[in-house]
């Protein structure tokens, strides 16, 4: 397929792949995970690389509102000057996504700048989380016209602690947030399994993208055999729930307390998951499960990756050491880097 015709290409720094050929973004990423592994002394294993779709892949995105010499502005930053490009419309958001944007652009809130982020739940409902200045956040409660319209189109979250607008007492309120079915998560067959979350809390950008990585997960997992699984910086829950509902068993770790509000609301949906959910600092060895008590260990870390937990994993008897490790990755540097390191253990690459 050609690249796609963005009117913003030239200018968006949204999307820096857009304007090559997408059969040619493939082999460019290809070829820099291969580099990022060649560069750490690995001979690169046959990859495979999973295709969706070239557009339309969004269901939930980040935007920056500022005001520009009177004029509001939303949308991306600009490659070249660094200020926000004003996006009429996204080839990359879904439809339904789309068109929950064209209803917000509509009415601009009056601030100078801040960020949103909008979202659309796999039963098209709508969601929006503003991370603006808290005296923004004040004045605009006060003014109460903007928000008590915005109230009326979505589901509105404020400020880091993801507080929920509501009204009590005829007033506009900021209230303790309850997770909601924002996402979702497959089973082995591609049947979805509810997430529940903030609509400011972490999940992948879209459903179909998704689909696919949960789906690649659990065939790699069937594949060793193993039925008992730790999983470090779990989330919401997007690989815990369709571990489990292959009857595994799974201790998840996670210290993020949004994100286990979800997983703990998730899980009374499925009481027959055999799933333990343990708070606690993945890179840390107190309270943490212990890595030696697992048979397959599922990672989803950071961009700084694993860090010092390759160390604690060194450190066990060969004999105890997980036997098999799942891997996902954001960032090929330190991905490529804690792979080396695991080879050195004894680990092969797959």
């Amino acid at each position: 397929m050609n690249t796609l015709a963005c009117q913003y290409a030239e200018q968006c720094a949204g999307c820096p792949w857009i304007k090559t050929k997408y059969s040619d973004q493939l082999l460019q990423k290809k070829t820099a995970l291969n580099l990022a592994l060649n560069s750490q002394g690995i001979e690169t294993p046959p990859t495979e690389l999973l295709s969706i779709q070239t557009h339309e892949i969004r269901d939930r995105v980040d935007l920056t509102i500022k005001n520009v010499l009177g004029q509001m502005r939303v949308g991306f930053f600009n490659a070249e000057s660094k200020e926000i490009l004003d996006i009429e419309f996204c080839l990359q958001m879904s439809p339904n996504l789309n068109l929950w944007y064209q209803e917000f652009r509509k009415a601009l809130p009056p601030i100078n700048q801040g960020s949103v982020r909008l979202r659309v739940s796999p039963n098209g409902e709508r969601g929006i989380w503003l991370d603006f200045a808290n005296l923004d956040v004040k004045n605009l409660l006060e003014e109460k016209t903007w928000l008590s319209a915005l109230m009326g189109k979505a589901t509105v979250e404020i400020g880091q602690k993801r507080k929920v607008l509501g009204i009590k007492e005829d007033r506009l309120r900021l209230l303790d947030s309850e997770p909601k079915k924002w996402f979702e998560t497959y089973d082995a067959n591609g049947l979805p399994i509810p997430i529940y979350s903030a609509i400011g809390g972490f999940t992948q950008t879209g459903f179909a993208a998704n689909k696919k990585l949960v789906a690649t997960i659990l065939d790699f997992a069937k594949s060793t055999k193993l039925t008992e699984w730790t999983e470090l910086f779990c989330g919401s829950g997007n690989y815990t729930l369709a571990l489990a509902s292959l009857g595994y068993n799974v201790t998840a770790t996670e210290n993020d307390e949004l994100a286990l509000s979800g997983l703990a609301a998730s899980l009374k949906d499925h009481p027959d998951f055999k799933i333990e959910v343990i708070k606690a600092n993945a890179y840390s060895n107190s309270g943490r499960p212990e890595i030696s008590m697992t048979e397959g260990l599922l990672v989803d870390p950071p961009r700084s990756g694993l860090r010092q937990l390759i160390d604690q994993i060194g450190a066990l008897n060969v004999d105890s050491r997980p036997k098999a490790i799942i891997y996902v990755s954001c960032f090929s540097d330190s991905f490529s880097g804690d792979c080396a390191r695991l080879i050195s253990l004894g680990y092969r690459l797959e």
